[in-house]
């Protein structure tokens, strides 16, 4: 069990100060991905951004953030959903233009600290933190299975299915769809894929938690087919890092629209909501 120290707001507008985000680095993190023809020249105002993510606080919604998916049970506030999709993309840009070479030592390491420092900097509290790692060889199969199996044993079966289900939404896109183009350029690069699962859940005994999993698959790959859902390789490594995350509604308001103007310039590239049918909550 882990618990970070509460960042103050007059600490994380600093931080806010500091982070200078480009577009060629959103270009870079996308590969050979152009940016969307609709992508604004300038930031959207918060109502825009607002208007764009049709939060809702009476549904489930899940979303793809780049080379992540989240998804919101019903009752998590539109306030907090802004919060999640806000940081973790903000998190994501400041990685990727930190540690752009996935190929160079220590990149996994670095990337993922710099993901988690600049979360822990806007006021979210890491209340949990476990990481595990296996290799195996001659390995083939569908990578979405693997990490099912892993999440099962993590968090449960209700948080299982809901990834389930959201790998099914996934799955059920096509390859030329958007929203499947933006998370296999996010998440593929060579032998390497990077991705997250994230599912933010909200009641009276524990609060408001965003349960984030990360994977970084390595393989020696002989062939691979949509995404990372089904890989055929000679060697692959598998690394995982489960974290439990929470924020306090009132502190993130503070701070909204600071965060908002950061990532209001790529938010139509990064940023697709994802259609999810009813599941069991997290």
């Amino acid at each position: 069990m882990r618990h970070t120290a509460f960042a103050s707001v007059k600490s994380a507008k600093r931080f806010l100060e500091t982070v200078q985000l480009s577009l060629p680095i959103a270009k870079a993190s996308l590969g050979k991905t152009q940016l969307k023809a609709d992508m604004p020249a300038q930031p959207l105002s918060t109502m825009d951004i607002d208007g764009y993510l049709q939060l809702n606080d009476k549904m489930s919604q899940g979303f793809v953030i780049g080379n992540g998916i989240v998804s919101f049970n019903e009752g998590v506030t539109a306030s907090l959903r802004s919060a999640a999709i806000h940081s973790t993309l903000l998190a994501q840009l400041v990685a990727n233009q930190e540690y752009p070479d996935r190929k160079a030592d220590g990149w996994v390491i670095n990337w993922h600290r710099s993901y988690y420092n600049t979360l822990i900097n806007l006021g979210w509290i890491i209340q949990d933190d476990k990481s595990g790692s296996n290799s195996a060889g001659s390995w083939q199969g569908d990578v979405s299975q693997q990490v099912l199996t892993l999440i099962r044993g993590l968090i449960g079966a209700n948080g299982a299915a809901m990834v389930q289900v959201m790998f099914d939404s996934l799955s059920k896109l096509g390859d030329d769809n958007a929203i499947i183009k933006l998370f296999e350029k996010s998440s593929v690069q060579d032998k390497m894929a990077q991705f997250s699962v994230g599912l933010a859940s909200s009641n009276d005994k524990d609060g408001f938690l965003l349960k984030a999993m990360a994977f970084d698959l390595e393989a020696e790959m002989n062939q691979t087919q949509v995404l990372f859902f089904k890989w055929q390789s000679s060697h692959c490594s598998f690394s995982w890092r489960n974290l439990q995350l929470a924020i306090a509604e009132d502190f993130y308001v503070l701070i909204a629209n600071d965060i908002a103007a950061k990532v209001a310039p790529f938010m139509k590239t990064f940023v697709q909501g994802l259609s999810l049918p009813s599941a069991p909550n997290a």
